[in-house]
């Protein structure tokens, strides 16, 4: 881990708590460990190119890769916001379509590892953190990896492969998480 990196991951997890709580007040996130019937859904809009995170094709499959598409009403649009299951402040980020968490693949540790969809297990590649940007947006920390959560190259194109980066000030850092309704 680079020190950098691990300067930031050590001031995330300092005072990820107190950020995890806002987002928590604000984004009213379901706790048990595994979403219910009626949690909230919501969705994950990159504050660059205006797109949604989803799920290439809207695969139900394990390891299938997140990308960024056009936010209309499929299902793989949707995502919860699971507390539970570790004593930290961070979440499990559940696709409504799949019931699959949002991970980094292998639980790589690497810049541009590609995020995909897997089991909710106790892995921490599984688990992220939501810290607080300016107008509403969060960056998506990840609790592994203590890298962010971006679309390769800051990319505004339909498909375009959501990958984790370091988490500097770049704009496709930044998502906006917008309530959706209720399953």
């Amino acid at each position: 881990m680079t020190g950098i990196r691990r300067k930031y991951m050590k001031l995330a997890l300092r005072f990820g708590t107190a950020v995890c709580a806002v987002g928590l007040a604000l984004i009213g996130a379901a706790t048990p460990a595994h979403a219910a019937s009626g949690d909230p859904l919501y969705r994950i809009v990159n504050a660059n190119s205006n797109l949604c995170l989803t799920v290439a094709g809207g695969s139900s499959s394990p390891n299938a890769v997140g990308v960024q598409y056009t936010c209309d009403t499929d299902p793989s649009r949707y995502w919860k916001f699971v507390t539970g299951g570790n004593a930290g402040p961070d979440f499990h980020i559940v696709n409504r379509n799949s019931g699959l968490c949002l991970t980094i693949a292998g639980g790589s540790t690497a810049v541009n590892a590609r995020a995909v969809q897997y089991s909710c297990d106790t892995d921490p590649s599984r688990r992220w953190l939501l810290m607080s940007g300016s107008g509403g947006t969060y960056k998506l920390l990840n609790r592994n990896s203590g890298l962010c959560l971006t679309i390769a190259g800051a990319s505004t194109a339909l498909n375009a492969t959501a990958v984790q980066y370091n988490c500097d000030f770049d704009l496709s850092r930044y998502w906006r998480v917008t309530f959706a309704g209720t399953e």
